[in-house]
């Protein structure tokens, strides 16, 4: 098992546990919510994201299997959202927080709600 990000960086609160489970590893993670674009804990937020995905890069193999889960407090896409043009930039809802999220996929993840149900780009309103 291991706890936080391991990187030598203080942390105050815990936002991440590691357990391995038979030969799958399960990460359950809850990322900084950033409270506002023009507060300190939104670049916070953003170099949190980059140390998580250095911890991917040092403690997992992608030939191993790996359920990342957790609290992103990301909108990955706008149809996420339930107001995607008024929340357009705003916390959850920025280019750099929707980056960080793909590149955490880009790594060979995938994002299991959309492969086990998808939602249509445009649904019925």
């Amino acid at each position: 098992m291991r706890k936080n990000l391991d990187d030598g960086v203080e942390e105050t609160d815990a936002r991440l546990l590691s357990v391995r489970i038979g030969n799958t590893r399960v990460i359950c993670c809850y990322v900084p919510n950033g409270q506002a674009l023009d507060s300190p804990k939104f670049p916070y937020k953003l170099a949190w994201l980059d140390r998580l995905h250095a911890y991917l890069l040092r403690h997992h193999q992608p030939s191993e299997p790996l359920l990342l889960c957790g609290d992103f407090n990301i909108a990955p896409e706008d149809r996420d959202s339930y107001d995607p043009v008024g929340l357009a930039g705003t916390i959850h809802h920025t280019e750099a927080e929707r980056a960080h999220f793909r590149a955490l996929l880009d790594l060979g993840l995938a994002d299991s709600f959309r492969l086990l149900l998808p939602i249509p780009e445009n649904p019925p309103t």
